[in-house]
């Protein structure tokens, strides 16, 4: 799950993937992984808006 444009590793991204699934907050998932929290927000964003995407060109 490569999310275009991000600076994270592929695993702080799967990581992140498994606490957005658990409905955990994108700031409370950066502090548990270290990260930047506008990382994280910005990670859910492009996440939720490649899924819209897709869900709308099937």
């Amino acid at each position: 799950m490569q999310i275009t444009n991000c600076k994270l590793s592929d695993r702080v991204q799967k990581k992140l993937l498994k606490f957005f699934v658990l409905q955990v907050t994108a700031r409370s998932a950066a502090d548990i992984l270290r990260i930047l929290p506008n990382s994280a927000i910005q990670s859910y964003r492009d996440l939720c808006k490649n899924s819209l995407l897709t869900k709308f060109d099937a």
